[in-house]
Parts: C-alpha cells; sequence; structure tokens
C-alpha cells in the first residue's frame, strides 16, 4: 500500500511524527479488562485522527468512510476501518487524559 501514494505525501509525515510521540498515557488506557473486540493500534489512531483534521475532516463518521474510499486513509489505517463509535470514543478518551 505504500506504493499507492508519493514518498513526500503528509500521510507518511504524520505517520513519523505520531510515531516519535509519547503515548504512554493512551497506552495505559489499554488494560484489556472491557473485552471484546482487539483494540485498534492507538499509534494508528491518532495518526488517523491527525490526518483527517489536517485535510478538513473531522467528523468521526466521514473519517470512517474515508477509511473505506480514500487512498491516504486506507494507507494510515493499512486497510483496517475503525467505526464511527470506536473513532468518536477514542477522541473523548483522549481528551480525558
Amino acid at each position: 500500500m505504500t506504493d499507492w501514494l508519493p514518498q513526500e505525501h503528509l500521510v507518511y509525515f504524520i505517520r513519523d511524527v505520531v510515531g516519535q510521540l509519547d503515548l504512554s498515557a493512551i497506552y495505559k488506557s489499554y488494560d484489556g479488562t472491557k473485552g471484546g473486540y482487539p483494540a485498534y493500534h492507538p499509534e494508528m489512531l491518532v495518526a488517523l485522527l491527525v490526518y483527517a483534521y489536517c485535510v478538513g475532516v473531522p467528523s468521526s463518521r466521514k473519517i470512517e468512510k474515508a477509511t473505506y474510499e480514500l487512498i491516504p486513509f486506507r494507507v494510515l489505517t493499512a486497510d483496517q476501518h475503525p467505526d464511527h463509535d470506536t473513532i468518536a470514543s477514542f477522541v473523548v478518551a483522549i481528551w480525558r487524559h
């Protein structure tokens, strides 16, 4: 999938920057006690949100749709498709920290 976009695309810059962030507070909340499906990787969700906000897509429903329809979003998520509830819940969890 990395061949789908030019090397200088914003997606790769955001992915690199997010990879250098200290996300330990977010990882602490992933304790696995709630059960359910395996969680999406926090780094991927942060990068997805940063990219979406940078390109003017603040709606969790529109972000979910973009993971199916737009190449940059598909590259960032490695073709995973978090639903809008997951995205919105993640945003709320980030603001709590």
